[in-house]
């Protein structure tokens, strides 16, 4: 099994937040990449805890917001802050079960094994991702019944699909976003994890 590789190219995954050094003299083996994703993977836990704890935070708002008016407004307004409530918090669960996937990693499996599952880690599309097609169209939902006075004085229709092209824009624009921090931060750690995932099948 060759690692010659492996010093310079994980050179190349340095970013302001993660820095991997490798001594000069020292040839990078397969123990200090393991070292690297392993704090790879401790800064994606830090996150999906953080982001966990904000979420519920925001699903007991919404939650309170909704008992607090339930009397005081119409069905179809009571139906928008219900679609919050299981939007912001089907979304909670996704986070607090990644940040238990991340609790939990084995670094002592078989090297070919590990490597694999550190790929599923930190692809940037995966099935896991799928839960976000039911979480945006719920928002979506919610945000057009919310925001349906602001075209009370033109057609529905017009209303809905100019608010809706909007909404859509930012969804695009903050994938867009999300897509470039990845780029910036794993797309070279996926490149590694492929090529010694090859080597390993050789």
């Amino acid at each position: 099994m060759k690692f010659e590789n492996i010093k310079s190219a994980v050179r190349k995954m340095k970013t302001p937040e993660i820095e991997f050094v490798i001594n000069k003299q020292k040839e990078g083996s397969m123990s200090d990449f393991v070292q690297f994703l392993k704090r790879l993977d401790n800064k994606d836990k830090k996150i999906y805890s953080i982001s966990w704890i904000v979420y519920i935070a925001i699903t007991a708002i919404y939650l309170g917001w909704f008992i607090y008016s339930y009397k005081d407004i119409d069905t179809i307004y009571r139906i928008a802050r219900a679609l919050y409530v299981i939007a912001f918090g089907m979304f909670s669960f996704y986070l607090k079960n990644q940040f238990n996937h991340h609790k939990y990693i084995d670094y002592s499996i078989p090297p070919l094994t590990f490597l694999l599952e550190a790929r599923k880690r930190h692809i940037l599309w995966s099935k896991k991702l799928l839960i976000l097609i039911p979480f945006i169209l719920l928002i979506d939902i919610g945000l057009t019944i919310d925001f349906s006075f602001l075209w009370s004085n033109m057609n529905q229709i017009t209303g809905i699909l100019l608010f809706n092209l909007i909404f859509y824009v930012f969804i695009t624009g903050c994938i867009l976003f999300a897509q470039w921090v990845w780029k910036k931060e794993k797309a070279n750690v996926i490149k590694t994890i492929d090529q010694l995932i090859e080597e390993f099948q050789e």
